[in-house]
């Protein structure tokens, strides 16, 4: 069966693109600091708490088979027009699990898949992750000569 990509909206303040400013992996948990397309002085934290089960980010230059194959099997035509989707009989959750000898299968895991201006971020985790939306307030004076 193939991947079936939905168009996932967790908030209300999501606005459709972003870019990846940062991602941190840590002992405690897991964020993605995501920010808005058209401007970047605000955006939204993605936070997995505890950690995350797998990802992997791939600059979208080497995921093109990716584009079609979504808007032709799916005729979501959001690719490039959202950000944020769920990915069911994921083709990563199907390799975490051959990997890890079925193992992986008991974790019931989802697949969450960020789709941005510069970068496709995959996630495995079992739990959905909290959103917070962020503003920057500094400003940028132009250098003194």
């Amino acid at each position: 069966m193939a991947e079936k990509w939905i168009a996932w909206k967790p908030t209300q303040e999501l606005v459709p693109l972003y870019f990846i400013d940062e991602i941190h992996d840590t002992m405690t948990g897991f964020t993605i600091k995501l920010s808005e397309y058209k401007d970047v002085q605000k955006g939204v934290l993605v936070i997995f708490e505890g950690g995350v089960e797998g990802y992997r980010i791939t600059d979208e230059s080497y995921r093109q088979k990716l584009f079609p194959l979504l808007n032709e099997k799916e005729g979501i035509g959001l690719l490039g027009k959202w950000t944020f989707f769920k990915v069911e009989n994921s083709e990563y959750v199907h390799w975490l699990s051959e990997q890890s000898y079925t193992w992986f299968d008991r974790l019931q895991a989802t697949h969450f898949a960020f789709v941005t201006g510069n970068d496709i971020l995959d996630v495995v985790n079992i739990q959905e992750p909290k959103i917070t939306t962020w503003e920057s307030h500094i400003t940028h004076d132009p250098p003194v000569v």
